[in-house]
Parts: structure tokens; C-alpha cells; sequence
């Protein structure tokens, strides 16, 4: 009897060893599916966040660089109209300095478009990747088994249209960038 019973123990023993190991790559799994999915939504946010900060970084440093294109014109018309109102117009004009446009602002205009776009296509990069990761745990086993059934991980890409039209068509033709 006693053969009997710790053969019973035994395989009791496995058994329950199996069945943590088991229970325990199901939590694994599950606890990995939910943390790429608050992952990936909270990146969903963040994303928006580029994508707002993005467009008021561009518009106010392009506002800065008109503003100052405006003044300087209107302070260059005063200066050089009261400046040449009485004879010897053709020596004054060789022999003063005239006002000079200060152009360094368009590059940071420049660099504020390439560096916030550079910005917000990581974040979509890393959505993307996210997304991948998500569907891969899905779809690949033990994982699959146990959380195989829920819904993937949606996220919103931003393009446009020219994009969806030229993906759609498969073509890209319109190559002139001065168009």
C-alpha cells in the first residue's frame, strides 16, 4: 500500500506542477497582452500630443519669420525713402551701408517642420511596432491559447491623401516637387 500511495503522490505531485507551469504561462501571456495594449494606446496618445504640438511649433516659428519680414519692409520703405530725397542719390547710394534682411530665420523655419515631422513619424513608427508585437502574441503559441481570443490592438495612423491614393493604385507618378 504504501508503493500505492506515494505512486499517487507522485503523479498528485505532477500533476499540480504541470497545472502552475501552465496556469503560469497563462498569466505570463495575459499580463503581456495587457501591458502592449496600455502600451499601445497610451502611444495612441502621445501620438496626438506630436501630431497637435507639431503643427503649433510649425505655424507660431513661420508666424515669428513673416512678422519679421513684415517689419523689415516696413522699416526698410522708411529708411530708404527718407534717405534719398535731395540730389547725389547715386553717391549716397555706393557710399551707405543699407539695411540688410536678416534671412536666419526661414532655416529654423526649416528645422522646425524637418524636426517635428521627424518627431511624430517615430511615434506612428513605434505604434506600428506595437501593433505588430500585440497581433504576434496573439497568433503564436502557448501565448494564443490563452489570449488568442481577444480583440487585437487598433491604432489610428495619420497619412493623406495622396498617400491612400497612390497606395490604393500601387503608382506614384506625380515626382515634380515644384508643382
Amino acid at each position: 500500500m504504501k508503493t500505492r500511495t506515494i505512486g499517487l503522490l507522485v503523479t498528485a505531485g505532477i500533476v499540480v506542477v504541470c497545472g502552475l507551469i501552465v496556469a503560469g504561462i497563462g498569466i505570463g501571456a495575459s499580463n503581456r497582452e495587457v501591458a502592449l495594449r496600455n502600451k499601445g494606446e497610451a502611444l495612441q496618445q502621445e501620438s496626438k500630443v506630436v501630431y497637435d504640438n507639431t503643427w503649433k511649433v510649425i505655424s507660431q516659428v513661420a508666424q515669428v519669420a513673416e512678422k519679421h519680414k513684415q517689419a523689415f519692409s516696413d522699416i526698410y520703405e522708411k529708411v530708404m525713402d527718407k534717405r534719398y530725397q535731395d540730389q547725389n542719390l547715386l553717391l549716397k547710394f555706393i557710399t551707405e551701408a543699407n539695411p540688410n534682411f536678416d534671412k536666419g530665420l526661414y532655416p529654423q523655419v526649416i528645422d522646425a517642420i524637418q524636426g517635428e515631422r521627424a518627431k511624430f513619424t517615430r511615434t506612428q513608427a513605434q505604434l506600428i511596432d506595437i501593433q505588430r508585437e500585440h497581433k504576434t502574441l496573439l497568433q503564436t503559441w502557448p501565448a494564443s491559447m490563452f489570449v488568442g481570443n481577444r480583440k487585437p490592438l487598433d491604432i489610428q495612423l495619420v497619412t493623406s491623401d495622396k498617400t491612400e491614393k497612390t497606395f490604393a493604385s500601387g503608382r506614384e507618378n506625380d515626382v515634380e516637387v515644384f508643382k
